[in-house]
């Protein structure tokens, strides 16, 4: 199988959560080191445009809502990009659920020097979606998706609107 690249939005970005998720799966610990260096190195931070952010889904794992995305004009998505060989693609395969969970789509993410490349992204199977778009994740949850985009040095403005997104913990604010 081909490489391709794998555009990452959620907590996928966060390579501490994917060597975590690695580890509960019983990944041999000395190959998930190796692992997760190579996909550093592959990393390259990213926008698709023409998307957003949005909680429509419940993941019991997660135990609160887990990111998805949607089109939308004039909205973007911040992420990274990862240069997937067979063996990581069955890991996020694996690690989102696909395909009954997640499917993948295409997607053209625009990297920081301009370049646009072909990737796919993870998005949330319609049947599973809730048709509200408040099922707020976890305290924790929230920090893994911030922790990896502040790791890739996404926009300080993109991370802010990461930051006030409610919680389960938090009370609504007006």
């Amino acid at each position: 199988m081909d490489r391709v690249l794998i555009f990452a939005y959620g907590s996928n970005m966060n390579p501490e959560d994917v060597s975590n998720w690695l580890k509960g799966s019983d990944y041999d610990p000395q190959r998930i080191s190796k692992l997760i260096e190579n996909l550093i190195k592959s990393a390259k931070v990213g926008v698709l445009e023409g998307y957003e952010l949005v909680w429509n889904y419940y993941s019991s794992t997660r135990g609160g809502g887990a990111v998805n995305i949607q089109e939308r004009v004039r909205k973007e998505v911040w992420g990274v990009t990862y240069e997937a060989d067979e063996e990581w693609q069955g890991i996020f395969d694996k690690k989102e659920g696909y395909p009954n969970f997640y499917r993948r789509i295409k997607a053209r993410v625009k990297l920081k020097n301009g370049e646009l490349v072909e990737c796919f992204a993870y998005k949330v199977r319609k049947e599973k979606e809730s048709s509200s778009l408040d099922v707020w994740p976890t305290e924790e949850y929230r920090n893994i998706i911030i922790q990896g985009a502040k790791r890739w040095g996404l926009p300080g403005e993109y991370i802010r609107m990461l930051e006030s997104l409610f919680t389960q913990s938090e009370p609504r604010r007006c």
